[in-house]
């Protein structure tokens, strides 16, 4: 049997290698939209990856919101693992009386956003005041960023004009579905976690 140490520890490494994971894929997210404006505009000629060399570079446009829609919804499910880990690691920091909060803070990996909502939960009406000042704009930027690139990624899709529009077509519909499963996904998990509380 497993001691409880050793169960944390595996933990906190899985925790760890997650959110690692999760921003990449969110920094893909950030920067599929500069790799599409360089496609666009023939900035770049040709993609050569270790697997394949794609010099017709309008396969790659057409392809980006697919790929943008697969990354959305991958980052969706390291977001929702990752908080699954951490809620197990926290009943195991809970049970263990040892461990003081101070420790229990320092030993996780820095989250920027739970940073920013301790300290606004630690300041009072100052801390109403950054909601509206620094979270909420955050929020919005998150959410809005990737949505808008995703409406323009399809809008360009649906209106593009050559040899490969139906292709171009389906792979639309495609992301749109591939969007809409990562909606239900993120809200069956939310119903799943609200069960288990009640």
């Amino acid at each position: 049997m497993i001691d409880e140490n050793s169960i944390y520890s595996l933990l906190f490494q899985k925790s760890e290698r997650t959110e690692k994971k999760r921003q990449r894929f969110f920094l893909y997210l950030l920067l599929f939209p500069i790799f599409h404006f360089l496609l666009k505009n023939a900035f770049i000629s040709s993609i050569s990856l270790p697997f394949i060399n794609l010099t017709q570079i309008e396969i790659a446009l057409i392809s980006i919101p697919l790929i943008y829609s697969f990354i959305i919804f991958y980052t969706l499910i390291l977001t929702e693992h990752n908080s699954e880990i951490r809620d197990e690691m926290k009943i195991f920091e809970d049970n263990n009386s040892e461990k003081s909060k101070q420790w229990q803070y320092l030993i996780h990996p820095m989250n920027v956003i739970g940073e920013v909502v301790g300290s606004i939960k630690s300041g009072g009406c100052l801390g109403l005041t950054g909601v509206f000042i620094v979270f909420l704009p955050v929020i919005l930027l998150a959410l809005l960023i990737p949505i808008g690139f995703m409406i323009y990624f399809l809008i360009f899709n649906f209106t593009y004009e050559t040899d490969l529009k139906y292709l171009s077509i389906t792979i639309g519909f495609i992301a749109i579905w591939i969007n809409i499963g990562s909606i239900i996904y993120s809200i069956s998990k939310k119903k799943k976690i609200q069960k288990e509380v009640d």
